[in-house]
């Protein structure tokens, strides 16, 4: 599977926090959400048949409380690797 996509509420407690993950597996798209860190409740939706839903239902999970829209980070940019394969820093 491919990371397409990657949220957090930006809460760093086990408690408050809350991630999400958009993943490619082929035609399928997968929606993956966690809830209190590392150790805690993961969730996992039925496969998705296009991006623009699976884009959708994670609209909706950010729309939740706590915090809402405004408390989100999309994390995407931080946490893919590059489409050259690599890290270099330029220059």
């Amino acid at each position: 599977m491919d990371l397409v996509g990657r949220w957090w509420n930006g809460a760093w407690s086990r408690r408050g926090r809350r991630d999400i993950w958009l993943l490619r597996d082929g035609d399928l798209w997968h929606v993956r959400a966690r809830h209190g860190g590392a150790g805690g409740q993961e969730l996992r939706w039925p496969p998705f048949r296009d991006e623009w839903s699976a884009r959708a239902w994670i609209d909706r999970l950010v729309d939740q409380p706590p915090g809402g829209r405004a408390a989100w980070k999309d994390l995407t940019k931080v946490v893919r690797k590059p489409p050259d394969g690599g890290w270099s820093r330029g220059g």
